[in-house]
């Protein structure tokens, strides 16, 4: 029994000992951790840093101590630098004197030092003041009769809070503080601002805001004034978008600006214009500064004159009728502006056209080659067509006369230059303001001996207040424009692979097509001149026909009487519009 009660009081205190071994353990695993964070920030170190980012400069703390940051990228700004210099200071007092002036604190976790951002306790207040000081505003809002207007808008400058005015135009709005300004709007009515100030209520009274005029858009003759939105098909190309043009006509100009219509180039021959149709109807009614004109005249404005060109699809042009059932082209030419300095402006280009996008042409040996294959695959009769190497390797070589291939492309195609310059000048005064220009413009063929187009273009608009009833204005233009092209065309279509029999001249001769000789001699009759054209397609030394000129002078006059129209301004003179 002794010893039974003996061994239970040392089951016991062994029991107690084990207990007390783990607590010892906890600690010595624990306890370093702290101990080891504090060591870290008590260690004395020197460093020195002269214009480096913040960041750079916690990565060569970490190497020197081994700790580590743990930080946001918002909290360290990547372009914030600063210089610091210490020598053997605590890790502590150096993390203070370089994250306390940036608004940066922190807390270790072992051997992590974790860095927060410190909230100004003046951003506290703020909020706090904000959030429990409000103000309350009342009022009324009436206009200039007196009466009350429903449904004014009510906005907090700067924010998203506001109301708006009751049934009886009256209003409740908490704003945060007196220095809060009240926006007051409402459509067709002047905005006002308003501080609040010490004032608990506000009785505001808002002015009428007379913009009717500035709305009104007569889109048939071309008038307007304000055009933002309006009910029709009206697309415009103002003169920025045309002035980058490089072609020879208006009509150019516009392609691939306008959507809705159809430009159709149906000549490649030098000055010539595209076609426009509207929606594939028809080309349109053209109404140049107010007077109807002929497509043509349009075609051959110089595009550096235009102001602006509206196009008229639908039933915005119903006015002029059906010669506007395919639409209505409406041209604005420049004008001078009232009370400027003379303005000069030059422009100009220069370009070479270069054929592209044909196929390349066989030589003479390539030629021969599928006549023989031809004969010989679809057996002709009575072919006689045979060759030998020796003569075969003649043409290949095609240095011996009657042998050489012949370049029809280089001999009708070529590069050629078009050049454009544009001058004038524009300004005015009190009672009168004026534009003058004048273009020239050259684009020469790319077909050889084709001398090509030159046109030249006049434009001026001068514009006069007569009374203050009358104004009148001038309207001139001209142009003198040389087109040179051959005075008959034919065409001549011939298969590349039928029998040579069959394309030859009974005296031996080749037809074009033929690349070996040049182009066989022609004896048309000339309507032109009554005579005949032989060899006049021979050489290059000789033209590709009798050329003519056209020479067009056109000049327009017109006068323009500006309505009057009295406005209800208490004025005692009529206002001109």
């Amino acid at each position: 029994m002794t010893m039974h009660l003996q061994l239970l009081v040392l089951k016991g205190s062994q029991r107690i000992a084990l207990q007390m071994v783990g607590y010892l353990l906890c600690l010595l695993v624990f306890l370093p951790v702290k101990v080891h964070a504090q060591n870290d920030l008590d260690r004395r170190i020197s460093i020195v840093v002269k214009d480096q980012n913040v960041e750079d400069v916690l990565k060569k703390i970490e190497k020197l101590v081994g700790v580590k940051f743990i930080y946001s990228r918002e909290i360290i700004q990547s372009k914030q630098k600063i210089s610091y210099e210490a020598q053997n200071q605590p890790i502590q007092t150096i993390l203070n004197e370089i994250l306390t002036p940036i608004q940066i604190t922190y807390e270790t976790t072992g051997n992590q030092i974790l860095l927060k951002r410190i909230t100004p306790p003046s951003s506290i207040l703020k909020k706090e003041t904000v959030l429990g000081a409000e103000i309350p505003v009342t009022g009324t809002v009436k206009d200039e009769k007196g009466d009350p207007i429903v449904g004014v808008n009510i906005l907090i400058k700067g924010t998203t809070r506001g109301t708006v005015t009751n049934i009886d135009g009256t209003f409740k709005l908490l704003v945060a503080s007196e220095e809060d300004v009240l926006l007051f709007s409402f459509l067709g009515y002047k905005t006002q601002e308003v501080q609040v100030g010490k004032q608990s209520s506000i009785n505001l009274t808002l002015r009428d805001e007379n913009k009717v005029l500035d709305e009104v858009v007569v889109v048939g003759f071309g008038l307007k004034n304000k055009k933002e939105t309006i009910s029709g098909a009206i697309s415009t190309v103002n003169a920025d978008e045309l002035s980058h043009a490089s072609t020879v006509t208006a009509a150019g100009a516009l392609v691939g600006k306008i959507p809705g219509i159809a430009f159709r180039q149906s000549s490649g021959r030098p000055g010539s214009a595209p076609t426009i149709e509207i929606r594939n109807y028809g080309e349109p009614l053209v109404i140049i500064d107010g007077i109807q004109k002929d497509y043509g005249s349009f075609a051959q404005i110089d595009f550096n004159d235009i102001e602006n060109i509206s196009l008229l699809k639908d039933a915005s042009a119903s006015i002029y009728g059906m010669q506007a059932a395919n639409g209505v082209l409406v041209v604005t030419t420049k004008k001078g502006k009232r009370n400027q300095k003379p303005i000069i402006t030059f422009q100009s280009y220069y370009g070479l056209q270069i054929p592209a996008g044909y196929n390349k042409p066989a030589d003479a040996a390539t030629y021969l080659k599928a006549i023989i294959q031809d004969e010989t695959y679809n057996n002709v009769p009575n072919s006689s067509r045979t060759i030998n190497r020796e003569e075969y390797d003649k043409w290949v070589r095609g240095t011996e006369p009657g042998y050489k291939s012949f370049d029809w492309y280089n001999y009708i195609w070529q590069t050629k230059p078009q050049m454009y310059g544009s001058l004038n000048i524009s300004g005015g005064s009190d009672n009168a303001d004026y534009y003058i220009s004048l273009n020239r413009i050259e684009q020469r063929s790319m077909l050889r001996n084709f001398h090509g187009f030159d046109r030249t273009n006049f434009q001026s608009n001068f514009n006069f207040n007569i009374s203050k009833k009358l104004k009148v204005g001038v309207l001139m233009n001209g142009r003198l424009e040389r087109n040179r092209q051959p005075a008959f065309q034919a065409t001549i279509t011939i298969l590349p692979c039928r029998r040579l029999s069959e394309i030859c001249q009974p005296n031996g001769l080749s037809l074009m097509t033929i690349p070996v000789t040049p182009l066989y001699r022609l004896s048309i009759h000339n309507l032109v001149t009554g005579g005949s054209m032989s060899r006049c397609l021979e050489s290059t030394s000789h033209k590709f026909g009798l050329c003519k000129s056209t020479v067009r002078l056109n000049t327009v006059f017109s006068m323009v009487l500006k309505p009057v129209l009295w406005l209800a301004t208490g004025t005692e003179t009529p206002e001109m519009i």
